[in-house]
């Protein structure tokens, strides 16, 4: 009986130490050449087909891809949330100990991975028969993903993306597909994602739709504004921002990239200081290359139809309309009701939200936590879900529309009553500092109340 609980005790043991576990792996030339740099590399392509730690799910193991900081290199396992981070190195070999506590879920597989101001980001992806295009930040102190809030959703999970870190903006190509037959149900399009304002703009639709399939190479080049996407054996730089692309013509860079009888295509491929660095299959040795717009011929075709421009007068008249309603509200007198008055007046400095009042369910929600804060010091997860209706659906799913929900309580809060800080607060519970309550203050509750 004692053996029994003793092999208990070491299954349980293993599966906490697989968590939180340390690999150390000989440091490659590669490896070597990226802490080197002390800066960050917002997007390490055609890293997939490594493996460069011991990882395995469903006894196969998923693809992982590299991401530099300035001071730290991480290694993202695709699919799966997984994030590990360089701790410590010595002359031969290098430890990566994941940092996240994710909970493995089959989802976000070719999501868009890159760094920016330090922050780990994802960005869509295809995961239960579904393609999303949600934003999420990986956040160091809670070691987990968390979905952000953008003004619009685009499906993505295509590599045919380019990062400009020196402007913030994300290029990004997307369809809407049927999710039984997976069939593409519009004209595919370029979308302009704007990192600091969370924005989605639709730049225009695809003109040629064979630009991008079966495309096998692709490399984010931010000197050159664009990117490098191959196709058909040859390589093309496309400047999204500025709907063109070129024709890579220098066939020394082209074949060395693209590979020959005798070498074999690019991998692990990033661009620092105009230089493009990358490894060949079957070998150690770091190889670069330099490029510039010398090196290619443009093409005199538009990668995308843009939307078609607002006319003048109507834009001219939409901007004027805009500033008078702003002026109307800054100036004019601010009337403090409760919310739940019957000729409730809210004051806004928004000019597309002047009266936004709670619904019956927001309400319900607010009350329930107020009762929670003052008997039990708190709302728990579960709670928040079951009062929503969430509990039946995925941790992804619950995490996203929990969010959405208190997020619009907050912001209402703050137009309705001119508040800057939030209504419902999420903060660490006392008692286990792995989980998390929801509560209201009493200065909150009482301002909510009109008293």
């Amino acid at each position: 009986m004692n053996k029994f609980y003793l092999s208990v005790f070491l299954f349980f043991l293993l599966i906490s130490e697989v968590k939180g576990q340390t690999y150390w792996i000989p440091k490659t030339p590669l490896l070597d050449t990226i802490l080197k740099i002390k800066a960050p590399i917002s997007e390490i392509t055609n890293s997939a087909e490594s493996h460069f730690l011991p990882v395995f799910i469903h006894k196969s193991s998923p693809p992982q891809h590299l991401i530099k900081s300035k001071n730290s290199l991480f290694i993202i396992i695709e699919g799966t949330g997984q994030v590990y981070k360089e701790t410590q190195e010595n002359k031969i070999s290098i430890a990566f100990t994941r940092v996240d506590s994710t909970y493995y879920g089959g989802y976000n597989f070719g999501a868009t991975l890159f760094i920016s101001n330090e922050q780990l980001y994802s960005f869509g992806g295809y995961g239960f028969w579904h393609t999303n295009g949600s934003l999420r930040i990986f956040r160091d102190n809670e070691r987990e993903w968390e979905i952000v809030k953008i003004n619009h959703e685009y499906p993505t999970c295509s590599p045919h993306h380019c990062y400009l870190p020196n402007i913030g903006k994300l290029y990004y190509y997307s369809f809407s597909s049927n999710e039984i037959t997976n069939e593409t149900t519009d004209i595919p399009s370029i979308i302009e994602f704007d990192l600091k304002s969370r924005m989605n703009y639709k730049l225009g639709d695809i003109q040629d739709l064979t630009l991008f399939q079966n495309n096998t190479l692709q490399i984010n080049t931010p000197s050159l504004e664009g990117v490098l996407i191959a196709i058909q054996g040859d390589l093309f730089l496309f400047q999204f921002q500025k709907n063109r692309y070129f024709k890579l013509i220098n066939d020394v860079a082209k074949h060395t990239l693209l590979g020959t009888s005798n070498s074999g295509m690019a991998n692990n491929c990033f661009e620092f200081n105009q230089r493009i660095y990358f490894t060949k299959r079957n070998e150690s040795k770091v190889h670069f290359i330099s490029l510039s717009l010398n090196d290619f011929a443009p093409i005199r075709k538009p990668i995308f139809l843009p939307k078609s421009p607002i006319y003048p007068i109507w834009a001219a008249t939409i901007i004027l309309f805009t500033l008078i309603l702003i002026i109307f509200f800054l100036f004019r007198p601010i009337k403090r009701t409760s919310i739940f008055s019957s000729k409730s007046t809210i004051s806004s400095g928004n000019s597309n939200e002047e009266d936004i009042p709670f619904n019956e369910q927001e309400k319900e929600l607010i009350m329930a936590i107020i009762e929670a804060t003052i008997h039990r010091k708190g709302a728990n997860v579960e709670a928040i879900n079951q009062k929503l209706g969430l509990s039946k659906k995925t941790l992804e799913i619950q995490k996203k529309l929990r969010s959405e929900f208190i997020n619009r309580i907050n912001h209402k809060f703050r137009v309705n009553f001119n508040q800057n800080v939030d209504l419902i607060e999420r903060i660490r519970s006392i008692e286990d500092r792995r989980y998390f309550i929801y509560t209201i203050s009493k200065a909150n509750e009482l301002i909510f109340k009109g008293l």
